[in-house]
């Protein structure tokens, strides 16, 4: 971000080509975050947590060089859009089917301030994915995640997404 900010196109590339070789490195052929999969009730959480900033970083490529990470796909044969999209599967009705946990943390009833509402906002506006939309479309307006001990907002990357995109 500093570099669209200063303007500097020789790091934003190298900072680009760095996102890219991380994608290809952290993601698994089956769309899951391996490093984050060994964090047992914890591992759904933690994917969610890799997949919005790195989503983010996606979309600040997007609007500024007009490059899609979000559709590439890695020499290695990863993609973005396949790690959101089994994500999804599993938040969206299959948490018993996690494969890393039979019980994986999620809140106990969504609201437009859980996680992982304003991931799937934003990947709504990404992918235009009637799924997608459906799911979130009950609890608008998304407003980020509230940490449930401080009553604050996460630092999240996607704290208000309505606002990250042009309707």
């Amino acid at each position: 971000a500093l570099y669209r900010f200063m303007d500097d196109k020789l790091r934003l590339a190298e900072e680009v080509t760095a996102l890219k070789e991380h994608l290809d490195h952290s993601l698994s052929i089956e769309g899951f975050i391996p490093e984050e999969a060994s964090r047992g009730k914890h591992s759904l959480w933690y994917h969610y947590f890799a997949l919005a900033p790195v989503t983010a970083a996606a979309k600040l490529v997007l609007d500024t060089t007009g490059e899609d990470l979000f559709r590439w796909v890695s020499p290695g044969g990863k993609s973005l859009q396949y790690a959101v999209e089994q994500f999804f599967h599993y938040v969206n009705g299959h948490l018993k089917e996690w494969p890393y946990d039979d019980n994986p943390i999620f809140p106990a009833q969504l609201s437009g301030s859980t996680w992982p509402l304003d991931l799937v906002e934003a990947m709504a506006n990404i992918y235009k994915n009637p799924d997608f939309e459906r799911f979130i479309a009950p609890y608008r307006p998304i407003s980020g995640n509230i940490n449930i001990n401080s009553g604050l907002y996460h630092a999240y990357a996607w704290i208000y997404p309505e606002l990250q995109f042009q309707r």
